[in-house]
């Protein structure tokens, strides 16, 4: 799921400079890791782990 949340979160960074009037290319590939896609999927990885452990908790 974190990998998932990365690339959609790349894609909106995508749409977004669109919208804003800078156009990019596809972000896929090496490409997404040169554009931090992994630090993206840690992040995802942790927030969803902690949403995990605080349901279980409930």
């Amino acid at each position: 799921m974190p990998e998932i949340a990365a690339g959609w979160h790349l894609c909106l960074d995508v749409a977004e400079r669109l919208l804003d009037g800078y156009p990019v290319g596809p972000i896929r590939g090496r490409k997404a890791r040169d554009h931090g896609w992994e630090g993206l999927r840690e992040i995802y990885a942790r927030q969803l782990e902690e949403t995990c452990l605080n349901q279980q908790m409930v």
